[in-house]
């Protein structure tokens, strides 16, 4: 799969493969109770769209698209419209003319004979001109339902009557031609056609289309190899009263009761005929998977080219489903699957969904898979689906009390924007295991990685150590603490600058729990143990190693259990082989803040750091020559430092201070921008997802990649119906305000993934914790900038 982004998230998009994103710009609720809005849609290319019911509301609703939105515009009706005729349930509108099938329309010909309405346009006013009643009186019938499908092209209009009594006796259907002789004169009967097979209860004309000459019947209920109910295609070619059967194509699964045919459509060339289908996988678990096939015209043959699989299973209570909405460009196909939903005890069912496929040669493969932004069970989003252009239509008929009509259109997404991610690798242990919990934090210098795996063998821990090489990321070393025992917990917390790894292992048992540092320095491929560090003021519970942040030669230990909590940070400058210690940074409000713990998070840049404290204190320290000075202490302008768990992730850079917190809003989470002047920080902004969820713990890590660019994650966003697969967001800054420029997550996601409980970044490339990854293995996922 391939990489997509979108500036702001309305809708449940999954990332795409292919060079479009479909996003949701509008949704829309019909004007009155029970319209089921959404239940039919036509969508011209002169700006306009027509929308009915699902069964048709006696109306069809026409929108015009002003140039911003997609705006109400008027309201087509017969002339002797009445409850129940389910005037609407079929439509076509080619020009200036539409044709809508009333197929529950009680008349002179019986009960739910059904009928046909003509409307054309001058202006953009739209009058009725015919009603089309049964062509030959041998289909003057009751229950005829004509009207069930209607397509038109040019002069040549097609109706199929699924319940006409036809030859092959009771529900075996027809369809009906009729022709004008231009787009000023009446349709006139032309011609009847039935399907070859005589057999009863067929529904031959449950759906029709028709393009240039070729018109394609469908037969819902046909018997294949004498199979009831397996459904098929009949294809013709003609005109005016004159057709011939040229092929049949049978539904390739043979499944009894598979819907197959329910809805079929031609590419606007013809050249391509797509075929919905909701095969029954399994009855007796209520799970059933749609389907949609894609057949290519040469010559004066059809050829089956692809078979459409979301590989998503639908959820089929008691074993109801209604079918498959299709619809096509050359290059673009639409499936509705109104039946979709989560199947999980807890999720609405049947909210529906609708999946998009991008034609590469003679490929279709899945592009997007999306879901409405705002869903109800029994919503059956994806009822009707088409597509035209760049817009995508589609109706969610039973969401509320009136249906609802959701928009989308593309974007492109190739190339990206300067500035945007895309995935790169995915690193793991060559030796993970289940509960590594691998990824736990992250580090990144050039192009090596580090990765911390802190319930490594029985937590003793450990770290990994990855080297990029044209652009792939493979295991350069497993890092192994030469005194470490089960319990240390080695690789809490990992860092990496240039030849040198450092590793935190703040429960250390050999030091009585006081913690331990542990640097590595690489010569050529090898990483060697340098030397261990222990906290300054041994025999105290320090937690020493709790965090560590190295640039250069300067490393930086948080010791929050320092001085019974209070909390510390110890500065180290190497000299050599050696790192003396250069300073004990302590918090100026101690007293204020005891048992607080500062040092439970640092950033370090240059001459100046960041810390945090676990009551949401943020602590800025400055270093002129060899002595460190605090240069500002604050918190949240709201006051819920604590609450909120600000500080317990920061990243500073330059007169720039971006703070986590991720507990803000109930959990929903946000994070902070602090601007400096002169000494002093002040807030600039307080930013929040722009999708909050109170699971999602947006802000929960933080990177400045400069004073103008900011990367955030929300580990526990679910992507595509997975639980806490994990977002990535980039947000800018344009003057004062900060705004949001890219949401991704990686290419090979998976379910609980957490991706970004800690994230990294140096020099255009990103790694991102997945610490339960694969059940608890863990691992870490690279992303780098394009362009």
């Amino acid at each position: 799969m391939g990489n997509c982004y979108w500036e702001n998230e309305v809708s449940v998009v999954e990332f795409c493969a292919g060079s479009l994103d479909f996003l949701e710009i509008q949704n829309m609720s019909g004007s009155a109770a029970n319209d089921d809005f959404g239940g039919t849609i036509v969508l011209g290319s002169d700006g306009f769209a027509y929308v009915s019911g699902m069964y048709g509301n006696e109306q069809i609703q026409v929108l015009k698209d002003d140039g911003r939105e997609w705006q109400p515009h008027s309201v087509v009706v017969a002339s002797d419209a009445t409850a129940g005729d389910a005037f609407g349930h079929a439509m076509a509108v080619q020009g200036d003319t539409m044709v809508v099938g009333a197929y529950g329309e009680d008349n002179a010909n019986g009960s739910a004979a059904g009928s046909v309405y003509v409307f054309t346009r001058v202006g953009e006013v739209w009058t009725q001109q015919q009603k089309l009643l049964a062509g030959r009186s041998v289909y003057v019938a009751a229950y005829n339902n004509m009207g069930y499908s209607v397509a038109l092209d040019d002069n040549t209009l097609v109706i199929g009557s699924q319940g006409a009594e036809a030859s092959g006796g009771t529900n075996h259907g027809q369809v009906e031609v009729w022709t004008r002789a231009d787009d000023e004169s009446p349709f006139i009967f032309a011609v009847d056609l039935e399907d070859p097979s005589q057999a009863t209860a067929q529904s031959f004309g449950s759906s029709v289309a028709i393009n240039d000459g070729t018109m394609a019947i469908g037969v819902r209920y046909g018997t294949v190899n004498s199979k009831i109910n397996i459904g098929y295609v009949l294809m013709y070619s003609g005109s005016g009263a004159s057709w011939s059967l040229d092929a049949k194509l049978e539904n390739p699964r043979e499944y009894t009761g598979s819907a197959f045919a329910e809805f079929v459509n031609f590419s606007p060339g013809g050249e391509y005929l797509i075929i919905g289908c909701a095969w029954i996988e399994d009855n007796i678990l209520n799970l059933a998977k749609s389907y949609a096939y894609i057949h290519k015209k040469t010559g004066g043959s059809w050829t089956l080219t692809a078979e459409l699989d979301s590989g998503k299973e639908l959820d089929r209570e008691d074993g109801y489903y209604d079918g498959v909405s299709v619809s096509m460009t050359d290059d673009i196909a639409v499936v509705g699957d109104m039946g979709f939903s989560t199947v999980t005890a807890t999720t609405p069912e049947q909210t529906g969904a609708i999946d998009v496929y991008i034609r590469d040669s003679e490929d279709w493969p899945l592009a997007q898979h999306i879901e409405p932004s705002s869903s109800a069970e029994y919503g059956y989003f994806g009822r009707a689906a088409v597509v035209n252009g760049d817009t995508i239509m589609s109706g969610a008929p039973s969401q509320g009390t009136n249906g609802r009509l959701f928009i989308f259109q593309n974007v492109p997404i190739d190339p990206l924007p300067p500035g945007s991610f895309i995935s790169q690798g995915v690193m793991e242990a060559d030796n993970g295991a289940a509960g590594d919990i691998a990824g736990w934090q992250v580090g990144i210098s050039g192009d090596y990685a580090i990765m911390g795996a802190k319930g490594k063998a029985s937590s003793k821990g450990g770290a990994y150590i990855f080297h990029r090489v044209a652009g792939v990321w493979t295991q350069q070393q497993e890092l192994v603490m030469s005194d470490g025992v089960a319990g240390d917990i080695a690789g809490y917390a990992v860092a990496i600058s240039g030849d040198y790894a450092v590793v935190g292992a703040s429960n250390r048992v050999a030091g009585a729990y006081d913690g331990g540092v542990y640097i590595f320095h690489r010569v050529g491929a090898v990483w060697s143990e340098q030397l261990i560090l222990e906290p300054p003021t041994p025999g105290n519970g320090d937690e020493f190693g709790y965090w560590v942040e190295i640039q250069g030669d300067t490393l930086a230990v948080g010791v929050p259990g320092y001085d019974g909590y209070d909390g510390a940070l110890d500065i180290y400058v190497r000299d050599g082989v050696t790192w003396p210690l250069e300073q004990r940074l302590e918090p100026s409000d101690k007293v204020a803040e005891a048992g607080n713990g500062m040092g439970m998070s640092i950033s370090l840049d240059g001459d100046q750091l960041a810390c945090g404290n676990w009551n949401g204190h943020a602590y800025v320290f400055t270093r002129s020559g060899a002595v460190w000075t605090e240069q500002d202490t604050f918190t949240p302008v709201d006051g819920n430092g604590s609450a909120d768990y600000f500080a317990e992730d920061l990243s500073l850079s330059g007169d720039y201070l971006a703070a986590a917190a991720y507990k803000d809003d109930s959990g929903a989470g946000a994070f902070d921008i602090w601007l400096r002047t002169g000494s002093t920080w002040t807030l600039q902004q307080r930013i929040k997802s722009p999708a909050p969820d109170s699971s999602y713990k947006f802000g929960m890590s933080v990177a400045l990649i400069d004073n103008a660019t900011v990367i955030v994650s929300e580990p526990y966003a679910d992507v595509d119906s997975l639980d806490a697969v994990g977002l990535v967001r980039v947000f800018k800054r344009e003057g004062a305000t900060w705004t949001i420029f890219q949401t991704f997550t990686h290419d090979d996601y998976g379910v609980t993934d957490w991706l970004g409980e800690h994230i990294a970044y140096d020099n255009g490339s990103m790694v991102g914790g997945a610490q339960k990854r694969d059940t608890n293995v863990g691992g870490m996922l690279a992303f780098v900038i394009e362009n």
